[in-house]
């Protein structure tokens, strides 16, 4: 079964607020120099992803 957040309304809420958040996230970082400890994190959620 193939999903996408696309094709699912009832989830399309969720998919907007997740969105939102990441958008808030996003303009966080871009605005703020992101602390050593956010650095850390970010590194070892690429390491774990690769």
């Amino acid at each position: 079964m193939k999903f996408s957040l696309y094709t699912q309304t009832e989830n399309q809420p969720l998919f907007h607020w997740v969105r939102r958040e990441l958008h808030e996230c996003f303009d966080f970082i871009m605005h703020e120099p992101p602390p050593d400890e956010i650095l850390a994190l970010l590194e070892g959620a690429d390491s774990i992803r690769s």
